[in-house]
């Protein structure tokens, strides 16, 4: 059955695809789902065919970003010593947002610490943005591929709270604007 939330055109073509996909694995199966469709045979049908505009990058960064967090939240309460009552998940100060828009973009074009300090520097953030270049150029996948918005960030954390709870048994609080943070990553406390 599909759900009333998605169309049929989309629910149909999905299970299209999932039953010529899993025919090499389990192709009894496969034959089942694609007999439901009211096809021949799935061993005999186009493998389906990849569509970019499908894709949507910014869910993509989304889902990364949320998989990210769950991954460091995991490996801090590994770390710590002391059994933690509650986690306090803060998403980076406002101004980070666009400079690391502009260092992803920059980055690109060149990799010269003088070049890139010149072109992303912040009056009176000079110290933070020289460290945020430097990491970025000793490591380039500190710099996500796509910057997600401020609110974007607070909302998948807010919209997940209650699945970190009863994931690690512990209280959160999600807060606003921590030094440490960058976007993408959030600091743990």
């Amino acid at each position: 059955r599909y759900n009333d939330k998605f169309s049929k055109k989309v629910y149909f073509d999905a299970v299209k695809d999932l039953a010529l996909l899993i025919n090499p694995f389990i192709p009894h199966i496969s034959e089942e789902m694609w007999s439901k469709l009211g096809k021949g045979y799935s061993s005999l049908a186009s493998w389906p065919k990849f569509d970019i505009k499908k894709i949507d990058i910014k869910i993509e960064a989304e889902e990364e970003f949320l998989h990210s967090t769950l991954h460091d939240i995991e490996q801090v309460l590994k770390l710590v010593k002391i059994k933690a009552k509650k986690i306090n998940l803060f998403v980076s100060e406002d101004w980070k947002y666009n400079f690391y828009k502009k260092l992803n973009k920059k980055v690109k074009e060149s990799r010269e610490m003088k070049v890139l300090m010149k072109e992303l520097m912040i009056k009176g953030k000079e110290k933070e943005v020289a460290e945020a270049i430097k990491r970025a150029l000793r490591d380039i996948t500190k710099v996500p591929d796509i910057v997600l918005d401020r609110k974007d960030e607070l909302r998948i954390l807010k919209e997940n709270k209650k699945y970190f709870e009863e994931e690690f048994k512990l209280k959160f609080e999600i807060k606003e604007g921590n030094e440490k943070a960058i976007p993408g990553r959030v600091a743990i406390l």
